[in-house]
Order: structure tokens, then sequence, then C-alpha cells
């Protein structure tokens, strides 16, 4: 299975279904305004579609028809809420992009990613060769608090063992 497929397959998942309806509740704006909204590291470009927002990505995966659709060169124009949606983990240099963000469009960031605490609890041995790093709840804040965010909203969802759930989320400005 190539990475493609990969993503084909998680974005046809229950589980997928369940995050792309949490991050739409975080992200709280009515479907009119999305075009405020940029997904960073859009893969497929499915949540990007399915929210109206548009996409950016340094991979050219793209399947869904996205408004604007940016590869490689962040756009011009300006955004108020950016999210990452199971990218953060496989970006290079994340200070230095979330730092690029913060600059060029001062935005509300939203952010959804598998919690490190979890993979670890349960021995989730499978491995992703583009994740660069997974984060924990408090690493994940430090991260954004470091690169001179407000963490104004942050915690867990998803599956639950042992009193820790299998995704983390974050808001931050």
């Amino acid at each position: 299975m190539d990475y493609k497929d990969k993503l084909r397959a998680f974005n046809s998942s229950d589980k997928y279904k369940m995050e792309v309806e949490f991050l739409n509740k975080l992200l709280g704006l009515p479907s009119v305004f999305w075009s405020q909204i940029l997904d960073y590291g859009c893969g497929l470009g499915h949540a990007a579609y399915e929210l109206c927002a548009d996409g950016f990505d340094v991979n050219d995966y793209k399947e869904k028809e996205i408004s604007n659709y940016y590869l490689n060169e962040l756009p011009d124009k300006q955004y108020d809420r950016i999210y990452f949606m199971h990218s953060i983990a496989h970006i290079k240099n994340i200070n230095d992009v979330l730092k690029k963000l913060r600059q060029k469009y001062n935005p509300t960031i939203t952010v959804i990613t598998p919690n490190k605490s979890w993979i670890d609890m349960v021995g989730d041995t499978k491995s992703d060769p583009t994740v660069i790093k997974h984060y924990n709840q408090e690493e994940l804040q430090k991260l954004f608090i470091e690169c001179g965010y407000d963490v104004y909203f942050s915690g867990q969802f998803g599956n639950c063992y042992k009193g820790i759930n299998e995704r983390l989320f974050l808001q931050a400005i």
C-alpha cells in the first residue's frame, strides 16, 4: 500500500468522519465564512473540500477539487484561521513554519493530531516513515507558546484507554 492509498483508507473511515465533524465544531464558523480558512498540509484535500477551506501542501497528492489549492508556496491572501489535521507531525522545522504563519497571517491555529501518550500506552507500532515527531499534550502546548502563540483551548478526544485519549486538539492565537 503506497502512502496515497493509506491516506485514502483513513479518509474513508468513521474515525476520519468523526474528526472532521469535531474540527468543524472547533472552527465554529458558518460555511459562508470558510474562504478565510487554510488547511495546512491538506494531503489529498478531503477535509479542505468538506470544510470549504483552501488547501496548502508540499506534496502534490490532491485528489479533491479544492477551490484554492497551493503547492509549495503560501498564498498572499489573508487567513484568519489555519488548521493542521494530522499534518503537524509531518512538518520539518515546525517552529519556523509556525512563526512564519504568525508573521504572515496572525491566524487562530487549530490542531488535531495523534496523541503520543496514547501511541506509547497502547504500543501502537504502526510506523509512518513520514512522521517527524508525535506530540503529547504538554509538548504541543509548549511548541505553540515557544513560537509566540497563546494557547486558549487544548485537550483530548476520541478513543480512551486508561484516561488517555487517542487524539489531541489545540487552538492558539
